[in-house]
């Protein structure tokens, strides 16, 4: 698996991707308006990593943080990168960014 610095993170990144994408889909597919599909997901991305937060040994930086950068990740579009890499690949960026800057 893809190299974190904590274990716990895995979780909360993957099934953040399962769960944000197909609620948004399906907001836009029903044609409901952006902003309650955006509040929906960064309500469940909340619960998601809240509650990692409070189970697993993880900084609660990444609890406030990461909901909206994979809120983010998932709305902008970048040509031939996919919605569902982008939401696992950001956060994993932010996490390692993270960690580098903590050795320096």
């Amino acid at each position: 698996f893809v190299y974190l610095p904590q274990t716990a993170l895995h979780t909360p990144i993957i099934l953040s991707a399962a769960l944000a994408d197909p609620i948004l889909g399906i907001c836009r597919e029903k044609k409901i308006k952006p902003w309650i599909g955006c509040t929906l997901t960064l309500i469940i991305l909340y619960i998601i990593w809240c509650t990692t937060y409070l189970m697993a040994p993880i900084p609660l930086l990444y609890a406030c943080i990461m909901p909206p950068l994979i809120l983010w990740s998932e709305q902008y579009d970048i040509p031939y990168i996919d919605d569902n890499a982008r939401m696992i690949l950001w956060p994993m960026l932010f996490v390692w960014l993270v960690q580098f800057s903590q050795t320096l």
